[in-house]
């Protein structure tokens, strides 16, 4: 009778028992790693500024997501909805952008939330490698693609670059796995990436092409052609070397493409073939990528089909923007190709150098760098050595076998204690674990492929037949380096496209860190240290197989640190500029350390004997290794969080300055309290309505704020662009625009780009407009890189040209230039560690201190508001004391006496004038002082160049004394000097310890209030000087922050301020004056103000100001050295050499006239710097860049009355 039984039922996975099993430590560490990994990409995404390009694709996806139309299409279409236009790369940005809106919201940091969950993707990603990198080189490889600079920069970064990384990562994983396992996931995973790939960014071209030419390489080598390989690649390689050299040289340009040339294509395919070529020499040349696609072909075929459905889909959604528009299905396919080797190509935006990309790796993944050249040095020499005949023998001691060998190992990660020796001896029968059979025609589903390396393992069959090297790291290898020519090559050099060199540099680097931890015994493995007398061989032999003495192996990394450490104090004595007893007692001082050093070294020789040369090697290797990861942590967080959008990195390229979000938060507020009456059914809360008056670029194309105020007033409905030569020569009703009531009158906010904003402009908007949160701020600003066309310029781009280069390059990039003028083409690598230079290279390096003069370029904004709009600001004037300098008529005076001349002076700077009334004129690039009579003859000039007596280094500031003794801040010796009226050297004080380069020297106590009072009289550019009446030496010792009181002979009494914008502290303070009262005034320049101190009756300056105002035209990061002087009745004389004028003002700050201006006149002040009132009450200026002196008699003094 048969026995009929109902289904079972299958058990979903909800009704089954949690299993833990499975959850070890490596799992554990990837949780805490990934965790990690979205608190480093998610915390303060929003807190810096969008850059320009950022700003775009906000706004762009802004549209997208908001449904607005005039989208810009390729060739110049337009559409309703999104579509594609290459010169803002491809949809996948502008869709998943428009996705983070919807989910959580328009903002800054949802602009950059998908790039920073494809950083968290790069983490998580990494599991795939294991069996490559083995486990720990790919939780190594996490680590690094998580939290190197470039990569955590960039993938905090609206742009397509954060995304691509992921899609290059999963295209390497899919491809790799997927002839390893042959599992249809990573074939789609694969189908997947090409799709994202080409969807993202145009410089998939790129990345295709060296994976193409790596993959047909290898095809080829497993095919029959295999044993023509070598001659084939021999000739075109040849041939393409050929062409490169001579069209290179003499110019051929290709019929397409303007600026593309027949020898430069040629090297890049050079380049990427002879890496290929040298692979196929040295990898496994087992079959595995011709057997997978036959398998795929005869017995996987829907898989194919499904995975070319995945790729052709995704491509299809994206670019017909979900079929709303057709035409991007064409698009997609050339369009990017043809205007980015058309004319951006030739546009070549950046302008950077060829060694551009190494700089940045230099500087911010140094491991990535290294690794990689140490690594390609290993894998081809040791490749190509063990194939010559007689030299792979059997017995050579082999690499063991990766952790993560094929997935192989126990799965819950453990490895008997004897694992390594058993690893090391048992691989001579490895090639019978990797055989397929090519004859089949049909493979078992599910059979794995093993790749040649399995992962890391050198093969030797048992007749001793080649090793080859393991395939992933040689195809990461090539890639890095074909990634770094070709990046190298392309016009468009952006910092952001580092971050596709750094990604296969990061594999590399977790590659060989697992090759060097492996090579390190377990600490398990390590034996005790032998107690007293047991020395014999049988006590060695006790130890654990492949057991190493442990105290031996531990020593070797402090060991190495304090080598390190000695050298490094070693070269700093001996390099030390310092002469004299100094420079002895420094050379001194240099011999204990070397002695340090040498036993350093001894005791590494002998730890070596103890332990191998190999062990010994890989400690060395990994404590360096964990040296510069500690420097890259540190440049991390500098980059990332401390100054993402300051512009002293040079991964920071034209980078909005914090002041825009400042500036837009206060419009925000000001727009709500203004116009919440006007409510409408678009603007329900009221504030968007109101007006403003914005630059937008000139005829010339430069001087636009529109990006990223594009972006940032996109809510606002009445934004009024006004041109450049509109703003430059404005009407008295240029600024008026239709208020939300309907009535036309000035605007009530104007946002101006600076250089749009002329005298005449002032004059039209000072009357009614105010400056309420200062000066001007800046817009946006960049790493200084120099000039490519002054070899003698400070910046990186000094070595842009070199002396190899032909006459033709040379013109066609800086005209009539002398090749006898460049540096080498080595020179970019030298000059860092120059002794002379050494310094500043640490200084940048651990700091981020630029040297000196090197500044961040800028372009700057002023944002004016209707005085009557701003609380507390008077009408009718610049806003009070906030504009003095506009609200003080300017005039035309003509100067009564002129000293000096042009070819006298040379950026001459400070000026005092003694009781007799002779002036005192600090020449300082010529590093002089010049006396001239009453009468404007020259008595007599001291001092030349140098550091000893009678000797100035660029000395500025001046003053003297009752007794018409003179003081002289020699600001590059850091020292005041004290000089008798008859020109006698008398004494001189303040120190400065560190070399800025060129003869600088300075003590650098960054300001703060601890380092100011650790060095008294350590002096950091010091400038300004003034005596009081009871003779004591007021210094505004400008770099440190501060003013220093001494007394005449230079003993130190008190001092006060520090780095701040607070009452009483400075930030470059530059000139100060004493008027009658002993009330002490100080410019503080990069603060923009003057601060007025009282003196009390015990003859001590109180550290809180008595008034304070603000100057238009001082403005920070400036050099111009504005100075301040005073008359006895009070009234203040400040220059500003940005305006062109000296501002002349009560005691309080109320400005009463302004003089000079542009000219070649009597009048004219081009670049106003020192100020001195003569006894006869006649102030003279020195005219900086005039090269000359001029005295001016003023009119009677009125304070301007302003509007109540």
């Amino acid at each position: 009778m048969a026995l009929e039984t109902l289904p079972r039922p299958q058990r979903s996975i909800f009704d089954r028992t949690l299993d833990l099993s499975r959850v070890n430590l490596e799992i554990i560490a990837y949780v805490v790693l990934i965790t990690l990994s979205v608190v480093a990409h998610l915390w303060g995404l929003g807190a810096m500024a969008l850059h320009h390009d950022e700003s775009i694709h906000a706004w762009s996806s802004w549209k997208f997501y908001a449904g607005q139309g005039g989208f810009t299409c390729a060739f110049g279409n337009t559409a309703d909805t999104y579509c594609y236009d290459p010169v803002y790369h491809g949809p996948t940005l502008y869709m998943f952008t428009a996705l983070a809106y919807f989910l959580f919201g328009d903002g800054d940091a949802q602009a950059r939330l998908p790039m920073a969950i494809a950083g968290i993707g790069l983490v998580a990603s990494c599991w795939w490698l294991r069996p490559y990198l083995g486990r720990r080189g790919a939780f190594l490889a996490a680590v690094l693609l998580g939290f190197s600079p470039a990569l955590l920069y960039y993938t905090r970064f609206a742009r397509h670059d954060g995304l691509m990384v992921l899609w290059e990562l999963w295209l390497v994983i899919g491809l790799f796995r997927y002839l390893d396992t042959g599992k249809p996931g990573f074939l789609y995973l694969l189908a997947a990436a090409l799709a994202l790939a080409i969807g993202t960014h145009e410089l998939y071209y790129i990345v295709f092409f060296i994976f193409g030419i790596l993959l047909l390489t290898r095809i080829i080598s497993e095919s029959v052609w295999a044993k023509h390989l070598n001659l084939g690649m021999a000739i075109l390689t040849g041939v393409l070397a050929v062409v490169s050299f001579l069209t290179i040289i003499f110019y051929l340009p290709l019929p397409i493409g303007e600026g593309l040339y027949v020898g430069e294509k040629a090297f890049l395919v050079l380049t990427v073939l002879l890496l290929a070529w040298a692979c196929s020499n040295v990898w496994d040349p087992t079959p595995i990528v011709i057997p997978r696609i036959l398998h795929l072909w005869r017995n996987e075929r829907m898989t194919l089909w499904i995975a070319t459905g995945i790729l052709v889909g995704l491509y299809l959604v994206m670019y017909t923007t979900f079929f709303a528009y057709p035409r991007g299905a064409i698009d997609g396919l050339y369009a990017g190709l043809a205007y980015w080797l058309g004319s951006q190509q030739a546009f070549a935006r950046g302008d950077q150098p060829w060694y551009y990309y190494v700089m940045l790796l230099g500087i911010y993944e140094p491991l990535a760098l290294i690794t990689s050249l140490g690594a390609a040095l290993y894998l081809f020499t040791r490749g190509f050595r063990l194939r010559l005949p007689g030299r792979a023998a059997a017995n050579e001691p082999v690499p063991a076998e990766s952790e993560g060998d094929m997935l192989a190992d126990d799965s819950n990660g453990k490895t008997a204690p004897d694992a390594p020796r058993r690893r090391r001896t048992a691989r001579s029968d490895s090639a019978s674990k990797t055989t397929i059979n090519l004859d089949a025609d049909t493979l078992p589903t599910g059979e794995r492929y093993a790749l040649p390396d399995a992962a890391t393992t050198l093969r030797v069959n048992a007749g001793g037949m080649p090793q080859y090297m393991p395939l992933f790291a040689l195809v990461m290898v090539a890639w890095f380096f074909s990634a770094l020519v070709m990046f190298s090559w392309a016009g468009e050099k952006m910092p952001w496209l580092v971050t596709h060199i750094s990604l296969p540099g990061n594999l590399v680097a977790a590659w060989v860190l697992a090759q060097l931890l492996r090579t390190v015994p377990p600490l398990h493995l390590l034996s005790p240290t032998p107690q007293d007398g047991d020395d014999t061989g049988a006590a060695a032999d006790s130890r654990p197989t492949g057991s190493l003495p442990a105290w031996q192996v531990l020593l070797v990394a402090p060991v190495l640190l304090l080598m390190i450490a000695a050298l490094s104090v070693a070269l700093a004595r001996f390099y030390s500029d310092a002469g004299g007893q100094v420079g002895q007692s420094n050379l001194l001082q240099g011999f204990i350390p070397l002695l340090v050093f040498g036993g350093c070294v001894y005791a590494l020789l002998t730890l070596t004997q103890q332990i191998s040369v190999r062990v010994t090697l890989a400690v060395i290797g990994l404590t360096l290794a964990a040296l510069t990861g500690a420097y890259m942590i540190r440049s991390t967080w500098l980059v990332v969080y401390t100054h993402p959008d300051v512009a002293i990195e040079p991964l920071i390229y034209t980078q909005t300055s914090p002041d825009v979000p400042r500036y837009v938060e206060y419009l925000r507020e000001l727009s709500i309290n203004q116009t919440r009456n006007f409510r409408k059914a678009e603007d329900v809360t009221g504030g968007l309505t109101m007006p403003i008056v914005i630059s937008s670029s000139d005829s010339s194309g430069d001087g636009s704020l529109a990006w990223p105020m594009q972006w940032y007033l996109r809510d606002f409905q009445s934004l009024v662009w006004k041109s450049g030569e509109e703003i430059r020569t404005p009407s008295p009703t240029t600024f008026d625009v239709t208020l939300p009531d309907g009535s036309t009158g000035p605007a009530p906010v104007l946002m101006l780009f600076r250089s749009h904003v002329t005298n005449e402009t002032r004059n039209i908007i000072e009357g009614q407009y105010v400056q309420p949160l200062g000066t001007g701020g800046v817009f946006n600003w960049w790493f200084p890189e120099g000039n490519k066309c002054d070899p003698d310029a400070q910046g990186y781009k000094r070595f842009y040209l070199n002396s190899w280069m032909t006459s033709n390059q040379i013109e066609e990039s800086c005209g009539n230039l002398a090749a006898d003028q460049l540096h080498g083409p080595l020179m970019p690598f030298i000059w860092p560690f120059l002794p002379a230079n050494i310094g500043d290279t640490v200084n940048y390096m651990v700091f981020r201190t630029l040297p000196t003069p090197l500044q961040p370029g800028s372009r700057d904004m002023e944002l004016w508001v209707r005085a009557d709009l701003v609380a507390g600001a008077p009408a009718g004037t610049g806003g009070g004391a906030a504009a003095a300098a506009g609200g003080a008529p300017l005039l035309r005076l003509a100067a009564v006496q002129e000293l000096g001349s042009p070819s006298e002076f040379n950026q001459p700077t400070g000026i005092t004038i003694d009781r007799r009334g002779r002036v005192y004129v600090a020449d300082t690039q010529n590093h002089r002082v010049h006396l001239y009579a009453a009468n404007g003859n020259l008595i007599r000039t001291f001092g030349s160049q140098g550091s000893g007596e009678n000797q100035f280094n660029e000395p500025r500031g001046l003053a003297v004394d009752a007794d018409d003794n003179v003081y002289v801040a020699d600001t590059w010796n850091a020292r005041i000097v004290k000089i008798s009226p008859d020109g006698e050297w008398l004494t001189t004080w303040g120190t400065g310890v560190q070399d800025l380069g060129g003869g600088r020297l300075a003590t650098i106590t960054d300001g703060t209030l601890e380092g100011n009072a650790a060095n008294p009289l350590g002096f950091f550019g010091p400038r300004g000087l003034a005596v009081s009446s009871n003779g004591n030496i007021y210094i505004a010792d400008t770099g440190n922050k501060r003013i220093i009181v001494t007394d005449a002979n230079g003993t130190f009494l008190y001092q006060w301020g520090a780095q701040g914008s607070e009452p009483g502290r400075f930030n470059e303070p530059t000139g100060v004056a004493i008027d009658s009262l002993d009330r002490v005034y100080v410019a503080d320049t990069w603060n923009g103000r003057v601060q007025v101190f009282e003196t009390g009756a015990d003859g001590r300056t109180s550290e809180l100001p008595l008034a304070t105002w603000s100057i238009t035209g001082w403005n920070a990061n400036t050099y111009d050295d504005p100075s301040i002087a005073v008359r006895p009745n009070g009234e203040v004389f400040v220059s500003v050499p940005a305006r062109q004028h000296v501002l002349a003002t009560t005691e309080t700050g109320t400005p009463i006239l302004r003089w000079g201006g542009a000219g070649n006149d009597q009048a004219a002040l081009t670049s106003p710097s020192g100020l001195a009132v003569a006894p006869d009450g006649t102030v003279f200026v020195v005219d900086r860049n005039a090269g000359r002196v001029r005295g001016f008699v003023l009119p009677e003094l009125v304070p301007v009355q302003t509007a109540q």
